[in-house]
This record gives structure tokens, C-alpha cells and sequence, in this order.
């Protein structure tokens, strides 16, 4: 069944590329889009995505790697650093030019959309390493408080605009199976963390703030009858305090292998490989 699919998109990914013309915009011709920011794009991965500009997106982002699993050819990331779901329909300025909106990859010819997005807006993920996780500033009080009353608030005006997203997506490639996916753990559930000096406060309510977005994300997919994929099961034992087995960076950039506080190169492998599995079993 998957093989009939992912042919399917094969086929449509010529028919937008191999017209008489034979010069289509990659963009789009694509039967698979890749929308999302950081936590999608991979930021400081070697190797950096020549035509990606100030997104800075890496070429082993989770996107490009999924596209390698399905063997679809014609695709496009359009993934990009600090993305909001403003930066979905909108074109925003960047290091050397305008960075055009992330719809603009999506047409009718369409069928396979991921896109990861909300955790930066209203400033989650700010507030979320600022309270909790950054050594300087972070406190017990701070980070409780924004587990239980800033983040509430910034995630409620949040669902709105991912759904108003999917719809967007929904309406421009009408025939797409859309996917909007989770983030990948940062915290574990409870317990200290000594990699990052966090205490078990700390860890139990950043943790329960991630869990918020996770929530959110889930509940914004079913009200725009898109399809919700969490990863925080597939990366449990994962997380920043994992050390050896971590899949995110800590406080620090690692050389080639993603910037602080963000996926790595082993991430991006096992979501890609996490989302090859759920699209096959979809059919």
C-alpha cells in the first residue's frame, strides 16, 4: 500500500516537473513540503542547505531525510529558524533578503505536508529556557509561574493560529495528507538533571509546560482535521540530561552537530525514520 503511495507522489512530482517547459520552480512541483522552524530545519548540522539562506536550515534536516526514506524526489524543505506560524503565510525579512513564506511551497499538486511549529510563538520556547533551563536567570519561582499561568495563556491564543495554519495548508493543497508534528523531548518527565544543574522542581515544571504544547499541538490538528504525530515517546531517554544518549545539544553548540538547546544529527535520524514508519502504516 505505502509503495502505491509514495509512487503516487513520484508521479505527481514528475508531472509538475517534466512538463514541456522542464523548468518548473522546485517549489512548486513539490509532491512533499517540509514546513516548520528550528526544531525541524536543524540549525548548525552539518551540512548547511546552500539554498536556505538566512534559515540557516541544515541538508540532514528531518524533512530532507524523510524525503530519502519515501524516495520522493520532488520535494521542498522550507523549514527555517525562529518561524512562527506567522511565517507560514507571510514573508519576513532575513540576513540578506526576504525570506517568503513557507505556503508558497504548497500547491495543488501537493500531497504529503510536515510541518513543526508553535513553540515560537508568543515566545514559548523563550520563556520556557529563560524560567527554567538557562543558568543565569532561570529560578524555581520563575519557572513554576510560567508553567502554570504565562504559559497557559501563550498557548491559548497559539491553537488558534495553528489551526488557522493547517487550514491554510488544507485549502492550498486540498488532495495533501497533513501531518503537524510534535517536538522532541528536552526534559524527561521528572527527576534532577545534572547535565544542565537543574534541580527535580525545575525538570517537573518545564517538563509540564512542554507537555502543554504537546496538548495544544494535539488539539489544534483534530479541530483542523489534520493528523497530530507526538514525539516525545519515540525520544524518552533522550533528552538533554541523557548525556551519551541525548538528542539534544545542552547549554553549548556542538561543532557540525546543532546549535544549544536544539536537535542533533542523531535526532533528525530518528524522527525522520519515525515519520517514515507513520506514513507507511497511513497508507
Amino acid at each position: 500500500m505505502m509503495r502505491r503511495w509514495v509512487a503516487v507522489l513520484l508521479v505527481l512530482g514528475c508531472v509538475a516537473a517534466c512538463g514541456p517547459d522542464r523548468e518548473p520552480s522546485p517549489r512548486r512541483a513539490a509532491a512533499y513540503v517540509g514546513m516548520g522552524d528550528s526544531y525541524v530545519s536543524g540549525p548548525g548540522i552539518a551540512p548547511v542547505d546552500g539554498d536556505s539562506g538566512a534559515c540557516l536550515r541544515s541538508g540532514a534536516s528531518w524533512p530532507a531525510l524523510l524525503a530519502r526514506e519515501l524516495g520522493i524526489e520532488q520535494r521542498a524543505d522550507v523549514s527555517c529558524g525562529g518561524a512562527t506560524t506567522d511565517h507560514v503565510p507571510e514573508a519576513v525579512p532575513g540576513q540578506g533578503g526576504i525570506i517568503a513564506p513557507q505556503l508558497d511551497a504548497v500547491s495543488r499538486s501537493t500531497r504529503l505536508v510536515t510541518i513543526g511549529i508553535g513553540g515560537n510563538d508568543g515566545n514559548f520556547y523563550e520563556g520556557l529556557f529563560n524560567s527554567c533551563i538557562y543558568p543565569t536567570i532561570r529560578t524555581t519561582s520563575g519557572c513554576r509561574f510560567f508553567d502554570e499561568e504565562q504559559a497557559p495563556e501563550i498557548l491559548a491564543a497559539t491553537k488558534t493560529k495553528i489551526v488557522r495554519t493547517l487550514e491554510a495548508i488544507t485549502e492550498k493543497a486540498p488532495d495533501a495528507d497533513v501531518l503537524l508534528v510534535g517536538y522532541i523531548r528536552i526534559l524527561p518527565d521528572d527527576g534532577a538533571c545534572p547535565p544542565l544543574g537543574l534541580s527535580r522542581a525545575l525538570v517537573t515544571h518545564g517538563s509540564s509546560a512542554m507537555r502543554q504544547l504537546e496538548a495544544t499541538q494535539r488539539a489544534a490538528a483534530r479541530e483542523a482535521g489534520a493528523t497530530f504525530v507526538s514525539l516525545r515517546g519515540m525520544s524518552r531517554g533522550h533528552d538533554v540530561c541523557a548525556e551519551d544518549d541525548a538528542w539534544v545539544n545542552g547549554l553549548e553548540n556542538t561543532p557540525a552537530d546543532g546549535v544549544n538547546l536544539h536537535p542533533t544529527a542523531a535526532a533528525m535520524r530518528a524522527v525522520a525514520k519515525h515519520l517514515a514508519g507513520v506514513v507507511e502504516a497511513r497508507g
